[in-house]
């Protein structure tokens, strides 16, 4: 149903006529009833290989992030203290 609710409706606000669904193999990624739901939709996938930095540019990004907000310390208590830091 999210799938149904939301990606399509962003593709639809994209308006790409010819797209390709980049994903890793992440199990709810490949799950039966996603790929069905793919399959159905007209949705074309590619599935890149996991921990594939050189292919996953969202890798690089989340390592960047990662690093910026963990780079004074590497646990903080609460939401408040990450939203003040």
């Amino acid at each position: 149903q999210i799938l149904k609710d939301n990606l399509k409706n962003q593709i639809r606000k994209l308006n790409i006529p010819n797209y390709l669904l980049l994903q890793d193999k992440h199990s709810t990624h490949n799950s039966f009833i996603t790929n069905d739901f793919y399959e159905k939709e007209g949705i074309n996938t590619l599935i890149l290989p996991g921990n594939s930095p050189d292919l996953n540019c969202v890798e690089n990004v989340f390592y960047h992030l990662k690093r910026k907000v963990f780079e004074k310390t590497d646990k903080f208590r609460n939401l408040i203290e990450l939203k003040n830091r």
